[in-house]
């Protein structure tokens, strides 16, 4: 059903809320509070949570601004009815302790970028992570699933990155202190980092404090022109989109499973062209590894699923057991 579009000046981030007349609801058999399918320009796919307008009138949806551009401000739209996606039934197979194959997760991080899984089906599939897990061969192909849903940046010199799975109060400065020292010495590092996971800041949220954070991949090409490092928050540069919806949802469950942490970490460093990484694994009794075995391990499993990607990687484990700085 073709509908013509009208815009509620408000923003709502990247949540979908459609407002339809009663004619729409009657004609497709909406439900307040059900999804109806939304197809956009260029064959654009996404579903959105339904609300019946009563002062709407005729083939007339209402969107919020925000989600209107997520469409690609369009004039018009097609409605379906919403048909549960595969990839509520892939990860229904993952909480039952299934392994995924590669064009399923490709399938599950679609449909997340998309918009066509609810937090609450997102929340199952991080759980899904909590609590079943993932072998390597399933975390190669959940951060290639990241990376490929998003935009790439690629530099014409070696690329090198640092980072540290966190966990420990105040290691948000390393990165601060790090990041100018090595590219001071000619090597090119530009550090995005992630907002709050499972603490109050996270090493972007420090560096807003002193600097801008926000940038387009316009603006990051030019200041890669004059400097050789920045440490810049990767959320407003469409690098691995699916990882800031995750991240929200793990924020709100204050969980952050292993398979999703390294595919987080190893999609956003892909996305920005990185070929050589530090890994900083900090371990400690408040860490989020507990001894220097547990690390050893985790080590292990990013070296693999590093080797997986064809990134060169080192980790170190480092002394977490209070806080730096």
């Amino acid at each position: 059903m073709k509908v013509k579009v009208e815009v509620i000046n408000v923003d709502l981030s990247d949540h979908r809320i459609a407002y339809v007349s009663k004619d729409v609801a009657k004609e497709l058999d909406l439900a307040a509070g059900g999804r109806v399918k939304i197809i956009a320009s260029e064959g654009k796919v996404t579903t959105a949570f339904v609300a019946v307008d009563s002062s709407l009138s005729g083939a007339v949806i209402a969107v919020p601004s925000s989600f209107h551009t997520i469409l690609g401000s369009p004039e018009e739209l097609e409605l379906k009815p919403y048909i549960i996606p595969s990839s509520v039934n892939y990860i229904r197979r993952k909480l039952e302790g299934e392994k995924l194959t590669k064009d399923e997760i490709y399938e599950i991080i679609r449909d997340v970028v998309d918009g066509v899984l609810t937090d609450v089906e997102i929340a199952a599939f991080v759980s899904a992570q909590m609590s079943v897990g993932m072998d390597i061969d399933e975390m190669v192909n959940l951060t290639r699933a990241m990376v490929d849903t998003g935009n790439k940046l690629q530099f014409e010199e070696p690329v090198y990155d640092i980072h540290s799975i966190g966990g420990v109060p105040g290691n948000s400065k390393v990165s601060i202190v790090a990041v100018p020292t090595i590219a001071s010495a000619g090597i090119l590092i530009p550090k995005t980092s992630s907002r709050a996971i499972t603490s109050p800041a996270g090493t972007a949220d420090t560096m807003e404090v002193f600097a801008p954070v926000n940038f387009t991949v316009e603006e990051v090409k030019e200041l890669l022109k004059r400097i050789k490092g920045f440490i810049i928050w990767g959320g407003t540069l469409g690098l691995a989109p699916a990882d800031d919806i995750l991240i929200r949802v793990e924020y709100v469950l204050r969980v952050d499973p292993l398979s999703q942490m390294i595919a987080s970490i190893l999609s956003k460093k892909l996305s920005m062209g990185v070929q050589n990484l530090l890994i900083d694994i900090p371990v400690g009794r408040e860490a989020k590894v507990d001894n220097i075995e547990e690390g050893r391990k985790l080590a292990s499993i990013f070296t693999q699923v590093g080797q997986g990607l064809g990134i060169n990687m080192t980790c170190a484990i480092t002394y977490g057991g209070q806080p730096i700085g």
